[in-house]
């Protein structure tokens, strides 16, 4: 691993399914430190390595003037005005088909056929995933690690390139990568591009500034090593229908959400405090049998979904749930978890800025067009994969309700009616990026309709549960997401 004047890039313990607690950072715009230039790394991901005929091709394409190839290197994905889609509802199946206009799965196109994906693997690609809690971000990241010739990571949250200490590599999925380090190489060193050709990176929780973050890479692209290379740099989110986007948070305890401090507060005071104490004691019991090498069921929290005694209060809770999401796109949107409380109203101060942060990505996905937001991905990223979707989880609460609280969603219908017709910023922000979505699919026209059809015909009934990982990644080697993959497959960092 190369050194950035001693920047060691941390790899971080991540579990994957399971929700993180996310401390939000301030907001900061410090620039990132000046570096000198840093030698390479070798590349990494060993699916690569199948990949030169591809290359070669594309590249004597590109070199004998093949517009649909050139097209790829003259023309940047665009921000001014351009459309976004999305993806992911509680089932996919019940997916909405949006404006995409009707069109025969085969025959005469502009390029000549409906193929997906219709083009060779990119010279160099690289991707920005801002992953908004309770959108269908984790399905993306499914489809996301599961690009063949695309090395996948998460960004540690710096604006600098510090030494941050090397971890345990055992306890990690992926590495983290240091974001100012990332940028800094993709900015001044063409070595650097050639050997990592092409990037995912995912930004989830608490992180500086989102819109600083697009920025950069949009620099990084007009600098001399991508551009020279005619690199695509792709910045995309997600945002969720009102409704939805509340009852996920609601049924996730709001594990990743602003609201989360608040939620574990009115749980404690909603709970007998006998029952508080009783869960405090079987906690620690549980805690000192796993010290000793036991297994211990944990008991489930006080601030879970399923604790009935905050069920009851729900009423008296939900309302503050009012314009949650637009709080949340702030927080990453700004930085800051300025505003982003119960007693906070959405200002026009944050509106406008959640306006600009969605204005700078290259696509925003609407949640329930999980589809269309695909094939579009793999049309402005260059990805191979197609076949998955974007789909909501909460599979174990789901399980819960039909087996053991099946009153408690229509319990639940009216109050979450009510929360979202006074939630006017939410459903302003939605129907804005669903009409740039709608806009942005005409343009396309039938080619991309064909290209849909395709990926509905063959994408699987659910998403496998596939991530690069390795021996030894989970606590519980029980677990469903314990699917390990070869150790090579997993990222690296970048100094």
């Amino acid at each position: 691993m190369a050194s950035c004047h001693g920047c060691v890039v941390a790899a971080v313990s991540f579990a994957i399914g399971a929700s993180v607690a996310i401390m939000w950072m301030g907001h900061h715009d410090l620039p990132a430190p000046a570096m000198p230039a840093v030698s390479t790394v070798p590349a990494l991901d060993s699916r690569s390595a199948a990949l030169p005929a591809a290359e070669a091709a594309h590249a004597a394409a590109r070199t004998a003037g093949d517009p649909s190839v050139a097209s790829e290197t003259a023309t940047k994905p665009g921000i001014s005005g351009a459309p976004s889609g999305g993806a992911d509802s509680g089932d996919a199946r019940a997916e909405a088909p949006g404006a995409v206009p009707a069109a025969p799965t085969s025959g005469a196109f502009p390029n000549g056929s409906c193929a997906l994906p219709d083009q060779p693997l990119p010279r160099c690609s690289y991707v920005l995933f801002i992953h908004i809690p309770k959108t269908g971000g984790t399905s993306m990241r499914a489809f996301l690690m599961d690009q063949p010739g695309f090395v996948y990571h998460l960004a540690s949250p710096d604006r600098s390139c510090a030494p941050s200490g090397a971890r345990n590599l055992v306890a990690t999925y992926t590495a983290r990568v240091s974001w100012a380090c990332l940028m800094h190489q993709l900015r001044t060193n063409g070595s650097f591009v050639d050997a990592h050709p092409r990037l995912v990176v995912e930004v989830h929780g608490g992180f500086p500034n989102g819109t600083q973050l697009v920025e950069d890479l949009h620099g990084a692209r007009d600098a001399e090593p991508l551009r020279s290379r005619g690199c695509r740099a792709v910045a995309f989110a997600l945002v969720r229908d009102p409704r939805k986007f509340i009852s996920s948070n609601v049924k996730d305890s709001f594990r990743h959400s602003w609201f989360k401090q608040e939620y574990a507060a009115l749980s404690r005071q909603a709970t007998p405090p006998a029952i508080v104490e009783q869960r405090l004691q079987a906690a620690k019991a549980a805690a000192a049998r796993a010290a000793a090498g036991a297994k211990a069921k944990k008991p489930i929290p006080l601030n879970d979904y399923r604790n009935p005694h905050v069920h009851k209060t729900m009423p008296e809770w939900l309302p503050r749930l009012k314009d949650a999401q637009t709080k949340q796109v702030h927080v990453y949107a700004w930085g800051t978890s300025a505003g982003a409380s119960s007693a906070a109203p959405v200002t026009a101060t944050m509106a406008a800025r959640v306006r600009g942060f969605l204005d700078r990505l290259d696509l925003v996905g609407v949640t329930e067009r999980g589809a269309e937001t695909l094939v579009r991905l793999v049309g402005l990223a260059g990805f191979r994969n197609y076949k998955a979707h974007v789909v909501g989880a909460n599979d174990q609460v789901t399980t819960f309700l039909r087996l053991q609280r099946p009153a408690w969603p229509q319990e639940e219908r009216p109050l979450l009616d009510e929360v979202v017709a006074s939630s006017e910023a939410d459903r302003a922000m939605v129907a804005r990026e669903s009409a740039r979505f709608d806009a942005l699919v005409r343009t396309e026209g039938a080619r991309f309709a064909c290209q849909l059809g395709i990926l509905k015909q063959h994408r699987p009934e659910r998403n496998p549960r596939r991530y690069p990982c390795s021996e030894g990644l989970m606590a519980d080697p029980s677990s469903p997401w314990a699917r390990c993959i070869p150790k090579e497959l997993c990222g690296t960092a970048y100094a």
